[in-house]
């Protein structure tokens, strides 16, 4: 279980990481396991703080080549698979568990701004 003493938390039990830490690479494992392991307690979610200023641009810019990424021919979406972080980064689709089976139905592209 994650050394919850520096995890900050909302008020209703969302782990909160800071901007600024992922950007310089502080280790929020713990966090992140707090946010989204198997305990009774782990809600699933996270909340950053400290965004920059053009973050909604640059969401919005990303949300509209999402679905220019995913007509790509697959062998070059499967350049950008990253299977050493379980398909935290680049693309993943049918990597997803569901019921103890592969699911098919998401597709995704995780990425850092």
């Amino acid at each position: 279980m994650p050394d919850q003493r520096n995890i900050e938390k909302s008020p209703e039990g969302v782990v909160i990481l800071d901007y600024n830490d992922i950007l310089t690479n502080v280790d929020v494992s713990d966090a992140i396991e707090e946010a989204f392991g198997t305990h009774p307690h782990c809600l699933g979610i996270i909340l950053i703080k400290h965004l920059p200023k053009d973050y909604s641009e640059k969401r919005t810019r990303l949300l509209r080549l999402a679905s220019v990424f995913a007509t790509l021919p697959e062998d070059i979406k499967n350049k950008t698979v990253h299977k050493e972080s379980l398909y935290s980064f680049g693309w993943s689709c049918g990597k997803e568990v569901m019921g103890g089976k592969l699911g098919n139905c998401l597709s995704e592209h995780h990425t850092e701004f």
